[in-house]
């Protein structure tokens, strides 16, 4: 039976590695590769929130394990423009990566109206002593 060689669309990236699918659902990489259910090479993404689609099964097969609602398979290239597409997709996904590790898990990190860390935000809100006390 012959073997068939995939080469790896996600090379950068290792199984266990903090992700960003889409740009804004954050995840962890469990499954790069071919799969039964469609063509093409296929990362498959447990994701911290119920946002997904499966838990690493899809059609009976068990790509990866994870809560139900949590998986997600995503497909590395945009569209069938080539090469330019596929280099482009792996920028962003290293960017998201890279984000992802700056900022860790803090989940409020930025705040959504004004963009600025939560900290700074509650500096800007805390009231300023003069050291005056009692009255």
């Amino acid at each position: 039976m012959p073997v068939l060689s995939v080469m790896d669309e996600l090379p950068s990236f290792c199984i266990g590695d903090r992700v960003l699918v889409s740009n804004i659902q954050p995840g962890t990489l469990r499954f790069k590769g071919q799969t039964n259910f469609a063509n093409g090479f296929w990362a498959g993404v447990e994701l911290d929130n119920p946002e997904g689609s499966n838990n690493g099964t899809y059609d009976g097969v068990v790509y990866f394990e994870c809560s139900e609602k949590h998986g997600i398979f995503e497909s590395p290239v945009l569209g069938t423009s080539g090469q330019e597409e596929l280099a482009k997709r792996l920028a962003e996904l290293e960017l998201s990566r890279e984000l992802f590790d700056v900022l860790g898990d803090e989940q409020d990190w930025f705040d959504e109206d004004f963009g600025l860390s939560s900290r700074k935000q509650q500096q800007k809100q805390k009231p300023q002593q003069d050291g005056i006390s009692g009255a």
